[in-house]
């Protein structure tokens, strides 16, 4: 995906819906109330928040794909994957974008070249 500047990513998510949850690592609920405050400064009318900050990263996608039609513009996921959790372990943030993809477009041609089909990734 192409960069965007920042004040165009700004312009972007004003007065938009995003989603927030994760894995339920240790500064999730810390993270989570820093990425409100940014939210809000930059014009987010709605955050969808899991409960307790917990949504799976399937959970996320289809929020953002299917909730109310799917009108979130995307959605920070709090999470490091598979690697160990804890003070002093990993934590990561993914970004999920709305897209008709579930995988930015390269990849999805990678994919589709790869197993020679044209279905969804």
């Amino acid at each position: 995906m192409p960069r965007v500047p920042r004040a165009s990513l700004a312009q972007e998510v004003r007065g938009s819906t995003l989603v927030v949850g994760g894995d339920g690592r240790y500064w999730t609920g810390d993270a989570i109330q820093i990425i409100t405050k940014i939210a809000v400064a930059n014009g987010v009318r709605r955050l969808w928040i899991g409960h307790n900050g917990l949504l799976s990263t399937p959970a996320v996608s289809a929020i953002v794909r299917q909730r109310e039609g799917g009108v979130a513009y995307g959605a920070i996921i709090l999470t490091a994957s598979h690697n160990p959790g804890g003070v002093e372990e990993d934590f990561g943030i993914k970004r999920v974008r709305r897209t008709p993809l579930l995988a930015p477009p390269r990849a999805h041609r990678v994919w589709t070249r790869t197993c020679g089909c044209a279905g969804t990734m």
